[in-house]
């Protein structure tokens, strides 16, 4: 390459300020010698610098041009000049690390796709990708390296104000490697289908974590990254994460508020209040406040089940709850109210306890096999509490000689049933 500039009058000085050309021991040398060339241009689609891929022996698997006057990688993304135009039109670009992700993404059809030139996201490229796209698909490498750059890059996405979502790659696959295997287009389409909403791939990815001795870093590391997000659009993920968490879904809100600067506690209050919850306990709690547990496992499969909403008769099921919140949100169930529907009134209303018994009921149904045995199992144990608690209630009335006939012969038949039962 030096040779053939050279010739047509390139000095020597232009070729070294370009990075075209390294000096070295022997002698002036190309810089990208032995590789496979692949031109960077900038938004406009101005040729600005090249990246190298080495075919074979030894060095970097891939380099770039010098940065200077004319080329900050920080501020270019690979194949934007082709991509903006389906970036536009599709409402999303895909984010992936090489050029060669890249290029097969492309060449697959897929042609919304950029490449952050080998290296993390940067706070100029988000911003670059804000001005044609408010959403973001980030699909980097399956690795611990992938993760960790994932991380880092949502952050920068979501400081742009951009809809954020994680591609999920099977174990120790790259975009290029998936593509190129039998099948490889369908199943990365299935990928893409299925990306991960932000605040669930901040629990995601430290999954591992969470269920070894440094769990409690690995929880302190997800609500700092959950407070970064407006509540808004945490909401729809409140009751999923706290289950990961092992949290309630008020406790959860309280933390990410704390982190967000209302009402904002001494980080000593806040460290105590996340030692507490991880260990189960709410400060200043008290046991009436608790949702009761069979009653909080019926509401629980009565929202997670329409088939149990449909076939459930009010009049047979809304006498079996003592606690009218409970009762009042099965009722709005039983009549048709849609459960998103009442989760967004909680939510609008701050209500908590409700919240709290879903939680507490989805906890106390994993005992059991399947819903059909938990249902069954649960109804007739409130069934039982109910009749023993009347039975309790007509045996007192007999004592002190203010039972009526009726009310006698109901106590005669509840002594029966529960004798039976046992």
């Amino acid at each position: 390459l030096w040779s053939w500039l050279r010739n047509r009058g390139v000095s020597r000085q232009e070729a070294l300020s370009c990075g075209l050309i390294v000096e070295g021991q022997k002698g002036d040398y190309d810089r990208f010698r032995g590789r496979v060339i692949f031109p960077i241009r900038d938004m406009a689609g101005k040729l600005t610098a090249f990246g190298g891929r080495i075919l074979s022996g030894e060095g970097a698997k891939y380099i770039n041009s010098p940065e200077g006057p004319l080329f900050n990688k920080r501020s270019l993304l690979y194949l934007l000049p082709a991509a903006k135009a389906p970036i536009r039109e599709k409402g999303e670009a895909i984010v992936v690390e090489g050029y060669m992700d890249a290029l097969r993404l492309h060449l697959c059809g897929f042609q919304n796709a950029v490449a952050t030139l080998g290296t993390s996201l940067t706070a100029e490229q988000a911003a670059l990708l804000k001005r044609i796209s408010d959403r973001v698909l980030i699909c980097y490498d399956s690795d611990a390296a992938g993760q960790e750059a994932t991380l880092r890059g949502m952050s920068l996405l979501q400081k742009e104000g951009l809809e954020v979502r994680v591609v999920e790659l099977p174990r120790g696959k790259d975009p290029d490697e998936l593509l190129a295997s039998d099948g490889g287009e369908i199943l990365f389409g299935q990928a893409l289908a299925k990306a991960m909403p932000l605040p669930l791939y901040h629990v995601h990815a430290r999954r591992g974590a969470l269920a070894g001795p440094g769990r409690k870093k690995a929880v302190e590391e997800i609500l700092n990254g959950l407070a970064e997000l407006p509540m808004l659009d945490l909401a729809p993920y409140l009751g999923s994460i706290s289950s990961s968490l092992g949290v309630f879904s008020h406790q959860l809100y309280e933390l990410l508020s704390q982190r967000q600067g209302k009402n904002s506690p001494s980080p000593e209050k806040r460290d105590s209040a996340l030692s507490s919850v991880l260990i189960g306990e709410r400060p200043g709690s008290r046991a009436e406040d608790l949702p009761d547990p069979l009653e909080s496992a019926l509401l629980y499969l009565l929202w997670n089940c329409p088939e149990k909403r449909a076939g459930s008769a009010p009049e047979a099921i809304l006498p079996l709850f003592g606690d009218e919140r409970i009762q009042g949100a099965a009722a709005a169930l039983l009549n048709g109210e849609p459960p998103e529907a009442l989760r967004r009134i909680w939510y609008e209303t701050a209500n908590r306890f409700l919240e709290s018994a879903l939680a507490a009921g989805g906890d106390f149904c994993e005992a059991f096999g399947d819903r059909e045995e938990a249902w069954r199992k649960i109804e007739e144990g409130l069934r039982k509490r109910n009749a023993e608690k009347e039975y309790r209630s007509l045996r007192e009335k007999m004592t002190r000689g203010l039972a009526t006939s009726e009310e006698m012969s109901r106590l005669n038949w509840l002594a029966r049933m529960l004798k039976g039962r046992r």
